[in-house]
C-alpha cells in the first residue's frame, strides 16, 4: 500500500496483489481498477461497497488493485500485522465446503460472542455464490437483530453479494418469543425453529444452507445445546470459531459421523459493539419492522388462537367461580374484570393496582394466584399465525377490551389470523425490550 492515510477524508490507494488491508467503518470503498475479496466476495472495477460504523473488514487484492476510500468520522484504512487477519484461512475453510461432493451443504457456524459467527455467515454464503451456488442464509441466533428481530430465526435468500445480514431481506420467519437460548423451554423452541427453516430453505432448492447461531457456548449446558443442533439438523459442515469447541465437537461426534467439522481463526481485531449501540440496534430493528405498513386488528377472545398464554389462554372462570376457588378475592371484586384458570395458576386480571392475594388450601385445589393488571397485558411481542397455522409476522399487543371480549394487535399482516403466539419479550413504547415479564407470561 502507498498512501497516507487520513481518517474523515477521500484516499486513493494502490494494494499489490496478495495484499490485506482491514477497513474500519464508517466507509465506502470504490474499486477503481483491479479486483479485490471482502467478505468472501469479488469486487471488480466499477463496484463498490460501504462498511458500516460497527464493522470493519478485511479485504485482499485479487491483483495490483487501485481502490478509493471514503472515510466517516472514526473510520480507517489499517495493515494489519502478519497473521493477524483470516481471509486466507476462512477461503480454506471455504474451499473445503465448496470442493464436498455431496449436492447439498448445510453449514453451522458455532463460537463464543463477538468472534466473527456472522461475518463468517455472509463469507461463506459469498463464496459459494460467486461459484453459482443457490445460497440459503438463516439467522439462528435469537439475540441478533441483523436479519429480523430479536425473539426470532429467519432466512434468508441473498441475490447478490452483501457485507452484513442486515442487507439482506427476510424471507421467512420464525416466531421463538425468547432472546436467550439459556432456557430449557427457548431451546425446544430454537430447534424446532430451525428445523422448519431449514426445511423451507430445501424447498427453495438452495444447495448451499449457511446457519449462523447464538454465541452462548461458555457451560456444559451450552454446548450440550450445540450438540443437539447438529444431531437433529444433521449439517454436513460444523465450522467452529474456537479451538476449544472445535476440540469438543471433534470428540462428541468422532471421525464417521455425518458431519464434518472445521476450524476457521477468529479475528483477532474484531469491531465489537458496546451494550447502547445493541439496544440501538435491536429498537431500530424493532421500529423498521412495524413502520412497514403495520395497522392495528381486532380479534374477537375465543375465537383467535392464544398460543403461550397462561392467562388468556386459561380456562375462562366467572368471578364468583374465582371467589368459590380463593375466598381472598372478595374484597377486590370490584376491580376484577377478567379469571380464568390454567393449572395450577388461577389468573386475575385487576382494572387497576396490584394487591397481595393468596389463596389457601381448598376441598381439592391449591392455587397460585396470579394477579396482573390490564395494562400488564399490553406490549408484548407476539408471533402470528395464519389459517394454516404457519409463522407469516409479528404482533404487539397494544389492548385487551374485556368488555367487547377483543383484543387489539399492530401487525403489518393483513390476511386472517388464526392465533397468537406470546413469547416473553414486552416492548415499551419507543420500542425497548425492557418491559416488566409477567411470572406466568399474559
Amino acid at each position: 500500500m502507498n498512501a497516507n492515510v487520513v481518517p474523515g477524508v477521500l484516499v486513493e490507494l494502490e494494494l499489490k496483489t496478495g495484499e490485506i488491508l482491514r477497513i474500519v467503518g464508517p466507509a465506502r470503498v470504490e474499486v477503481l481498477d483491479g479486483s479485490l475479496l471482502a467478505v468472501g466476495a469479488i469486487y471488480r472495477r466499477g463496484e463498490s461497497f460501504v462498511v458500516h460504523s460497527l464493522r470493519s473488514y478485511g479485504i485482499k487484492a485479487l491483483e495490483d488493485t487501485k481502490i478509493k476510500a471514503t472515510l466517516g468520522e472514526g473510520a480507517s484504512v489499517e495493515e494489519p500485522s502478519e497473521d493477524e487477519e483470516v481471509i486466507d484461512d476462512w477461503i480454506n475453510v471455504a474451499k473445503i465446503i465448496r470442493e464436498d461432493p455431496r449436492k447439498i451443504k448445510k453449514v453451522i457456524i458455532i463460537g463464543p460472542v463477538e468472534s466473527g459467527k456472522t461475518t463468517l455467515t455472509a463469507f461463506i454464503a459469498n463464496y459459494m455464490m460467486e461459484r453459482g451456488s443457490k445460497v440459503c442464509v438463516i439467522e439462528g441466533d435469537v439475540g441478533q437483530e441483523d436479519l429480523a428481530v430479536p425473539g426470532t430465526l429467519s432466512l434468508a435468500l441473498p441475490l447478490r453479494k452483501f457485507l452484513w445480514l442486515r442487507e439482506l431481506k427476510c424471507e421467512r420467519i420464525r416466531f421463538v418469543g425468547c432472546i436467550s437460548p439459556s432456557h430449557v423451554q427457548c431451546q425446544l423452541h430454537v430447534l424446532t425453529a430451525l428445523r422448519e427453516l431449514i426445511e423451507e430453505a430445501e424447498n427453495l432448492e438452495c444447495d448451499t444452507i449457511v446457519v449462523n447461531t447464538d454465541g452462548w457456548v461458555s457451560s456444559k449446558q451450552a454446548l450440550d445445546f450445540k450438540v443437539s443442533i447438529i444431531r437433529w439438523l444433521r449439517p454436513t459442515h460444523v465450522v467452529t470459531l474456537s479451538n476449544d469447541i472445535y476440540d469438543i465437537m471433534r470428540a462428541v461426534l468422532g471421525h464417521n459421523f455425518f458431519t464434518v467439522v472445521l476450524k476457521a481463526r477468529a479475528p483477532m481485531k474484531v469491531k465489537e459493539r458496546s451494550r447502547e449501540e445493541r439496544r440501538r440496534l435491536r429498537i431500530e430493528a424493532y421500529r423498521k419492522y412495524f413502520s412497514a405498513g403495520s395497522k392495528t386488528v381486532s380479534l374477537r377472545l375465543g375465537e383467535v388462537g392464544l398460543i403461550g398464554s397462561c392467562v388468556l389462554g386459561g380456562q375462562r372462570i366467572s368471578i364468583d367461580e374465582a371467589i368459590t376457588l380463593c375466598p381472598s378475592l372478595q374484597p377486590v371484586r370490584d376491580k376484577v374484570l377478567f379469571t380464568s384458570l390454567y393449572g395450577q395458576y388461577l389468573n386475575v386480571v385487576l382494572s387497576d393496582g396490584l394487591h397481595s392475594i393468596t389463596c389457601g388450601e381448598s376441598a381439592d385445589h391449591s392455587y397460585i394466584i396470579n394477579a396482573v393488571r390490564k395494562d400488564d397485558l399490553s406490549g408484548y411481542l407476539v408471533g402470528v399465525l395464519d389459517e394454516e397455522g404457519k409463522d407469516v409476522a409479528l404482533g404487539i399487543i397494544e389492548d385487551v377490551d374485556f368488555n367487547n371480549n377483543v383484543i387489539k394487535v399492530r401487525t403489518p399482516y393483513s390476511g386472517k389470523i388464526s392465533a397468537l403466539v406470546v413469547g416473553r419479550i414486552k416492548l415499551s413504547p419507543n420500542y425497548e425490550d425492557t418491559g416488566r415479564v409477567l411470572r406466568c407470561g399474559i
